[in-house]
This record gives C-alpha cells, structure tokens and sequence, in this order.
C-alpha cells in the first residue's frame, strides 16, 4: 500500500468500505501513451523551454488544449499524485498508437530552444535525423574550408 493508495482510502469512504470488506486496495491508473512517453524522455530543462503547446489530435487527444510548456502538459497527461481517473484519460484517443517524434511535438508549440534538436537527436523521426546529419556535415565541411592552412612557403632555395 502507497501513499497515493492511503490518501484515496482516507478520503473515499466506498473505497474505504470495499477495502474493509474485501481486502482490495484501490486500483491507480497510471497513464501511458505516445505523448507522454516523449514528454517523459525530453529533459525537464528542454520540457520548461517549450512554449505554447497545442495538444490535439495529432498528438492523440480529443479536443483542442492549450498549455503555456510542455511540463503542464505532461503534468496534464500524467498527474501527481495519481489519482483513479487522471482527467486528461477522457481525452486522450485509445485508439492513437502511432510513435511520436520531437518534430510532431514542435510542430505543435509556438517556440522552443534551437539546441532542443541536437541535444536531444535519438527523438527526431527518421526523416529529420537524415536531415539534421546532412546540415551537420555541410557546417562541418564550410568550416573546414575557412580553417584550410595556407600552403607552408620557405622561400627561395638556394
């Protein structure tokens, strides 16, 4: 028994009575889906920076919910403490399984840190790593023009 468990029982006399009864502590949802484990696998500092998330549909939610980050959101989604019936799991598509990537999510956000797609690369879509691995490697190859040595000239040789 958890806390979570302890703090239904003491405030829901049902549940306190059907624990008496029968022995059965009450069941804790604990949210899952595409969006939440994205929004669990983006670092806290990168979740803060996020601004102006919509989540909708094509992220897997009914309706249209705006949130100033992405922590509110996860918070949203993922509530703490859990609770039996978490109110974002009315909204959220049971049926919605297709994979997030990072670039579903910023498509939906008003701005985000620039760095947000290099520090975090392993969440891009196939597509997008191809082309941030193409950008990398154009940078790479226009610095190293810049740096090119002159050719070493000793003068005349006598």
């Amino acid at each position: 028994m958890d806390k979570d468990q302890m703090r239904i029982l003491a405030r829901n006399p049902a549940a306190m009575a059907r624990f008496q009864a029968t022995g059965k502590l009450p069941q804790l949802a604990t949210p899952t889906g595409p969006l939440i484990d994205l929004l669990k696998a983006i670092p806290p500092m990168y979740r803060s920076r996020i601004t102006g998330l919509t989540v909708g549909p094509a992220l897997g939610y009914g309706g249209r919910r705006q949130f100033h980050t992405a922590e509110q959101a996860l918070n949203w989604c993922n509530p703490t403490p859990r609770s039996q019936h978490p109110p974002a799991e009315s909204w959220r598509d049971k049926r919605f399984s297709r994979p997030l990537y990072l670039d579903d999510l910023l498509a939906h956000a008003s701005s985000y840190p620039e760095q947000i797609r290099n520090h975090c690369s392993g969440l891009l879509s196939p597509q997008a790593l191809k082309q941030l691995r193409q950008e990398r490697a154009q940078q790479k190859a226009a610095t190293a023009e810049q740096v090119a040595p002159e050719p070493f000239d000793s003068g005349p040789a006598m």
